[in-house]
């Protein structure tokens, strides 16, 4: 009985800890379009606009331009940015 009541304390604890790093993970964020001419991509840690994303991370802005045939895009631009800076981009007009 000890030994079943062990592992099902371990199981537990296996799994609480396995929720609780999954939520410290950056989270993939971002805004804009290539229609648009401008994307933005970001990561941060608990939300998008709500979440830290001062990480050690970069962020990208990239700008498009249509390319050759109907419905194609180019990039014309790449721009490194801070993911604090990125997410300002993306979340400041909300």
């Amino acid at each position: 009985m000890r030994k079943l009541l062990s592992i099902l304390c371990f199981g537990f604890a296996f799994l609480a800890m396995s929720s609780f790093t999954s939520m410290l993970d950056p989270t993939g964020c971002g805004c804009g379009s290539m229609a648009s001419g401008t994307q933005v991509i970001y990561n941060a840690e608990g939300g998008c606009c709500t979440g830290d994303a001062n990480g050690e991370f970069t962020a990208t802005v990239l700008t498009w331009k249509p390319g050759e045939k109907e419905g194609t895009y180019e990039i014309s631009a790449v721009e490194i940015v801070s993911n604090s800076q990125a997410q300002g981009l993306c979340c400041d007009d909300l």
